[in-house]
């Protein structure tokens, strides 16, 4: 009914009733709960909430699977099916008429995140309301318990970014970059006009992505000459903060620029300026980020220029190279098929069948092992619990243990393969080392084939002169005698010299 991409379509996530088309679901309708059942009442809902008991299995469907699979594909350069998994998450060619930035994304929460919540999540964001919540003895509840909560686990990343899903975002940006990227590259490197045009595009493509470069700015060398001195520990820790910053007057961090001498003493009646604060210490640019404008604008750089993956000039011929047909033949020997730079598809050790019956009895081992569980915690018996942890520890051992002695008979097996091929080959090496170089006859043929040759080199200077001879006319010459036969020689054209006789007349 549609595949992967209705599972992965933005509108079963945000209205999943519409796509199933079997009515709208209405708990209080349907159970008429009592008073005693606590509201909201469930409702058909794909939740990617923080709490919510089904939200972390949309998440691994709808968002961690297709990373994964697009991931590998990338390690397999597999590009293009690569952008398609990608595709189910950021797709910055949509056409649906969302507001910006909502149509770039088919994940729901990314989709129904606005340009404030987006704005909300960065790291300066965060880090400037802890800075003036600690200014003005105020706290943020929510933003203070994900601070918490990332203190007590610092290297769970995943369990940061559930809090703050603009860092999944992010993350999903930079991967299709570097799939863009690595596709590119991989075409530009055979270095063809078909090749290079569909390169040029790819890089394009992502420096629509990336947008304008940030700018840096920079103080000048006259601020740093007349800026204040640096604040010592002792006059800031009253105000830290629980991310240890602190919020200063931007006056006392950048020196105001000296005014005009004729405007010293007049007054003005604009009104003041409000106050604006800036955190004290500044946060460090993501180098990773920053590297792909680099690399975008190096790629664009050489293609503009005629120069091939390395940056040396050189002439983009008009034509592909030849195509051999020995790499066809290999490839289609190889792996089914003629196509050149084809990935070498994955070839399962086993069928079908054998992975499912495997993946079935794992899964009822699951199964039982989770009713155990669950019995043993409906009975609270810590003794039963430790039980099963014990024989899972030693199921997990006997099946490790396996695991290795079919890697140990696997390795032998291999040592014997190789035994018998060296055993093959020394075979042959045997038998070709051996054998004679002809037989008697192929030597008889050998020594009639030289003597053939030097009589026909005897043959061509007898076959000139003759050849000449042809040229001397016939002449016959003879005596007469006193018999009645007269003999007479003629030499013919043949230069070959007969008698004849005739009668005499």
């Amino acid at each position: 009914m549609g595949g992967t991409d209705r599972l992965m379509s933005r509108q079963l996530q945000t209205d999943p009733q519409s796509v199933r088309g079997q009515g709208n679901f209405d708990f209080a309708t349907t159970y008429q709960p009592q008073p005693p059942v606590m509201t909201p009442y469930p409702r058909e809902d794909v939740d990617f909430s923080v709490s919510g008991a089904y939200a972390l299995y949309n998440w691994e469907l709808f968002y961690h699977a297709p990373m994964l699979v697009a991931t590998q594909l990338m390690r397999n350069q597999q590009h293009e099916p690569a952008m398609q998994w990608l595709k189910y998450v950021f797709d910055p060619t949509d056409p649906n008429p969302a507001p910006v930035p909502g149509h770039f994304w088919r994940t729901r929460p990314f989709y129904e995140m606005n340009a404030d919540t987006w704005l909300a999540q960065q790291i300066q964001h965060i880090l400037a309301t802890l800075a003036a919540n600690a200014q003005q003895g105020t706290a943020d509840l929510d933003t203070a318990a994900a601070l918490q909560d990332w203190l007590a686990h610092p290297f769970d990343p995943h369990r940061i970014a559930r809090l703050r899903i603009g860092a999944y975002a992010k993350a999903t940006v930079m991967k299709f970059l570097d799939n863009l990227i690595a596709w590119g590259d991989s075409l530009y490197a055979q270095y063809t006009m078909e090749k290079v045009a569909q390169a040029e595009q790819l890089y394009v493509l992502a420096n629509l992505i990336l947008g304008p470069r940030p700018e840096q700015v920079r103080l000048r060398d006259a601020d740093f000459a007349t800026r204040p001195d640096a604040t010592t520990y002792a006059a800031i820790q009253d105000g830290l903060d629980a991310f240890s910053d602190v919020l200063v007057a931007i006056e006392n961090v950048i020196a105001a620029p000296t005014p005009a001498l004729d405007a010293q003493d007049a007054v003005s009646e604009a009104p003041d300026l409000p106050q604006l604060s800036t955190l004290f210490f500044c946060i460090p640019p993501n180098d990773q980020l920053l590297a792909y404008w680099d690399t975008v604008a190096d790629r664009l750089y050489k293609i503009r220029h005629c120069l091939n993956l390395q940056g040396v000039a050189q002439p983009l011929p008009l034509y592909a190279p030849p195509i051999n047909p020995l790499q066809l033949m290999g490839g289609q020997a190889a792996y089914g098929t003629g196509a050149i730079g084809a990935a070498a598809p994955f070839t399962p050790v086993y069928r079908f069948p054998v992975y499912l019956e495997r993946a079935l009895e794992l899964t009822n081992d699951v199964r039982g092992y989770g009713a155990s569980v669950l019995a043993a915690l409906e009975k609270k018996d810590a003794e039963a619990l430790g039980v099963l942890r014990a024989n899972q520890d030693i199921d997990i051992q006997t099946r490790l243990l396996d695991i290795k002695t079919r890697a140990v008979a696997e390795a032998e097996g291999q040592v014997t393969a190789l035994q018998n091929q060296k055993t093959t080959v020394q075979i042959r090496h045997d038998f070709y080392a051996d054998i004679d170089f002809m037989n008697p006859w192929e030597v008889a043929a050998s020594a009639l084939q030289i003597q053939a040759a030097i009589i026909n080199g005897l043959a061509v200077p007898l076959d000139l002169t003759a050849s000449g001879a042809h040229l001397i006319p016939e002449m016959t010459f003879g005596a007469t005698g006193w018999a009645a036969v007269r003999p007479r020689w003629s030499k013919s054209a043949a230069t070959r010299w007969r008698p004849r006789s005739r009668p005499r007349p």
